[in-house]
C-alpha cells in the first residue's frame, strides 16, 4: 500500500500552526462549528468500509477503557435522500468476558453547507442519541480523522477518531496521524486503542 507521506506532513504542519484545544465539558456542542472540515469533501470517495483505530476523549476523565473491539463502519448512501447516509457499525463487545457480535445502524444527515459536516442519529443503550461529526482530514483511500460531539445528561462528550481502510494500518502513518490529533488538542494520554486482532 502506497501512502503520500508528503501530504501527511503538509497536514501536520497546517494543524500545528492552527491547532486549538477543545476540552471543556458543557451542555452544547459549541465547538463543532469551530472545527475546520475537509474542503471540497467527496462523499462518494468516502463511502465504504473504515476500521476504527484510535478514539481520543476531549477530557482525560472521559478516556475510560473500551468495552468493545474490532470496530468497523460501512458507509453507504440512503435511498431516501441525497443528503442522507447510513452507517452500519459492527463490533465485538465483551462486557461480561464473553465476545458478543453487534451491528448497529446510524442515520446521517449531511449539512447542505458542507458535505464534511454531519448530524448522526442512532440508538445507544436503548436511547435515541444525536451527535455532530466533522470530517477533519482524509485522503479517502487510507485514513480519516473525524471530530465528534454528543450531549447526554447535559454533559458534552467531544472526541477524535482515527479510521483506516485497512484493519491493520501502517505504523508510520498511524504515528503521524496521532501527532495530528494531538495538535487538535486531544493528547495521547486521552487515547484508547481499538483492538483489531482476531476479528
Amino acid at each position: 500500500m502506497q501512502y503520500d507521506m508528503r501530504a501527511l506532513f503538509s497536514f501536520l504542519f497546517l494543524v500545528s500552526a492552527a491547532g486549538t484545544c477543545f476540552g471543556q465539558a458543557n451542555q452544547t456542542c459549541q465547538h463543532t462549528g469551530l472545527i475546520t472540515p475537509v474542503f471540497n469533501f467527496s462523499v462518494d470517495g468516502f463511502l465504504g468500509t473504515w476500521y476504527g483505530q484510535k478514539i481520543y476523549a476531549g477530557l482525560a476523565d472521559n478516556a475510560t477503557p473500551l468495552e468493545f473491539r474490532c470496530l468497523e463502519v460501512e458507509f453507504s448512501r440512503s435511498n431516501s435522500a441525497f443528503f442522507t447516509l447510513t452507517a452500519e457499525e459492527r463490533y465485538i463487545s465483551f462486557d461480561n468476558g464473553t465476545d458478543v457480535s453487534n451491528a448497529v445502524t446510524d442515520y446521517i444527515h449531511i449539512s447542505e453547507k458542507n458535505d464534511a459536516v454531519w448530524n448522526i442519529v442512532g440508538v445507544v443503550d436503548g436511547e435515541l442519541v444525536e451527535a455532530d461529526s466533522v470530517i477533519v482530514q482524509t485522503d479517502y483511500t487510507n485514513w480519516v480523522i473525524e471530530f465528534g460531539c454528543s450531549v447526554r445528561d447535559n454533559y458534552r462528550y467531544e472526541n477524535m477518531h482515527i479510521w483506516t481502510r485497512e484493519r491493520v494500518p501502517d505504523p508510520e502513518v498511524m504515528a503521524i496521524l496521532e501527532i495530528l490529533v494531538n495538535n487538535y488538542g486531544f493528547p495521547p494520554a486521552n487515547a484508547r486503542t481499538v483492538d483489531q486482532t482476531n476479528c
